[in-house]
Parts: structure tokens; sequence; C-alpha cells
């Protein structure tokens, strides 16, 4: 049985790559790769809605509805990182803050509850990405710990050895990046303008699931203005 499982799994994927309706997720059934052992890979056009995931030679189900999905699977080691890019910059000196937009959109992501779980504040050295970070930093009574952004590797060693929710601060060129080595999948470059994009990467039981969010379906109330 064991010989047949990986045969049938190549199958489905390569049926899946050649399926139109895979290749465009809609709202009502965005489409899920299983990848066995290492990746589930789920690419979801709106994170509020993605399908069941079915763990391979186990009786689990997960349903990734929201960012707590991880903890509904009873293990220690189970985890979940939300990886962001810092919210909107200016455009002054060499280390710019934040714009007003910019200062609002940390303040949403201090008020997500699912952030409310996070036990781990990690954020790159830099105005931007520390402002970004200090409101949830605060209402969780958390200190930020800081990484450096050109040693990717290290900062992946220290999250998967600390085994606890996570939430990352990063930069454009950064964020693609550390998703990609989490999640060892191919993961889309983000360019200077791209603010509403970010990964949550899920460990169950041994396993590495990647989501794509869209924050700006998740944002709903934000302020029509980009400044």
């Amino acid at each position: 049985m064991k010989n047949v499982i990986p045969v049938m799994i190549a199958i489905f994927l390569s049926a899946c790559e050649n399926n139109p309706e895979y290749q465009t997720a809609t709202n009502s059934e965005p489409p899920v790769v299983i990848v066995r052992p290492q990746v589930i890979r789920a690419d979801v056009e709106t994170f509020t809605s993605p399908r069941e995931v079915y763990l391979p030679d186990s009786d689990e189900v997960v349903h990734p509805t929201s960012f707590t999905g991880v903890n509904k699977v009873n293990s220690e080691s189970n985890y979940k990182l939300i990886l962001v890019r810092h919210a909107e910059k200016t455009t002054e000196g060499f280390d710019p803050g934040l714009t007003r937009i910019g200062h609002l959109r940390a303040e949403f992501f201090a008020s997500w509850p699912e952030n409310m779980e996070m036990k781990a504040i990690w954020s790159s050295d830099y105005k931007r990405t520390r402002d970004t970070a200090a409101p949830l930093a605060q209402k969780l009574g958390i200190e930020i710990s800081y990484y450096d952004p050109r040693n990717q590797q290290e900062l992946v060693k220290k999250l998967k050895n600390a085994e606890v929710n996570a939430f990352v601060v990063g930069h454009s060129n950064t964020i693609p990046e550390l998703a990609s080595l989490l999640c060892t999948c191919e993961i889309e470059s983000m360019n200077d303008q791209q603010y509403d994009r970010a990964f949550q990467i899920v460990q169950v039981d041994g396993m590495t699931g990647m989501s794509e969010i869209d924050l700006e379906k998740l944002w709903v109330d934000r302020p029509e203005t980009t400044h």
C-alpha cells in the first residue's frame, strides 16, 4: 500500500497541473495540492475560504479556515508562522518610517484576533519593520526579537527550533524568500509596491503547509487614502 500512495499522488498532481480549474482559483473552492512528506501547498485566492486539507496516511483532517486551524490538531510540536512585509513606508532618508496608512496597517495587524495567539514576534532592525511590529508586540506584551534579513537561513533555524506561533516582519525582497525556505516550495517574488501579500506557514505532525494570504480582502475597513 505504501508503494501505491506516492504513485497516486503523482497522478493527482499531474492532473492538477493540466486542469485549468486548478490554475485559476475561485472564491467558492480554491484548490489544494498535497505534497508528501514535506509540504502541503494551498494556493488560494482568498485565505478565508480554503478547502479541507487531508493529510496522507492519516485519518486527521485539517480545516485551515482560520489562523487557529493548526491548534485543532493536538500536538505540542504544531505551530504557525505569519510572514508579512512591513507596512507602507515613507520615502524619506536611508531608514524611512511608516506613512499614515502604514501606521494604520500596523494597528490592523495588532487587531487581528488570530494574532492574539502569537508567542514570538520577529523583525529586522529597521524603523519601518520595527514600527510595523510594535503595536502587536505592545498589545501582547511580547518583546520584539531582531534578526538579520541578510541571513535568512539562521532565522529559519531559530523559527523551527522554537516551535511556537510567531509573527515575522520583513521586506519585499526577503519575505518571499523566507516563505520559500520554510516550505521548500517556490514563491513568486514581491515588488516594492505590494503590501497586501502575506504568508502562513503551518507545521502539522511533521508536515509543512503554506498558504498565501490576501490582506486586501481581510482588511475590509481600510481607509481610501494610500498615503
